[in-house]
């Protein structure tokens, strides 16, 4: 079996940049049940941590944005009415171009950054329809996202709230 890559998605998926810029739209915390003193400061986002034969789906973040520059899995904001493991699937395909299926959560992190306090969700994830082949040519992200082993992974400059994620995963 193939991997589906998201062509029929492409048309409709937004430029990384839009897809940022929809991240840092506003989403009503009230009617997520966050509490009003919570409302300006807690962001929830779910992170697709994408692993395919012992390689991690890796970006890095744009110029222009919070924590530019350093390293990402897939990921951003829980949207309204929607499920954390569902806005990891939604944004990897969004930012990637490729579908997955969310497994099992890693972990709950909040941490507090420069730009707000953030609520993250990883996601272990695999490439949907997974078959186990070694054909990786149907597994090809788009950019800057690429496909990185242990080794390299240990040495990216990630997110101070990936750390603890990151010293389980290398």
């Amino acid at each position: 079996m193939q991997y589906r890559r998201a062509d029929e998605e492409q048309q409709l998926t937004r430029r990384r940049g839009d897809a940022e810029d929809a991240r840092q739209a506003d989403v009503s915390h009230a009617a997520r049940g966050v509490s009003s003193a919570d409302d300006q400061s807690v962001q929830h986002i779910a992170v697709a941590v994408v692993e395919y034969e012992g390689r991690f789906l890796v970006g890095v973040r744009p110029p222009g944005r919070p924590l530019a520059g350093l390293s990402e899995f897939p990921g951003g904001k829980v949207l309204f009415g929607e499920t954390a493991a569902d806005a990891a699937a939604r944004e990897c395909r969004e930012e990637t171009g490729l579908i997955v299926a969310v497994g099992e959560p890693y972990s709950v992190v909040e941490h507090d950054y420069p730009h707000g306090r953030l609520v993250l969700h990883f996601f272990r994830c695999t490439l949907a329809g997974e078959t186990g082949s070694s054909d990786a040519a149907h597994a090809k992200p788009l950019p800057p996202f690429r496909w990185v082993g242990r080794e390299e992974l240990a040495r990216l400059d990630f997110p101070e709230a990936n750390r603890a994620l990151l010293a389980n995963l290398v």
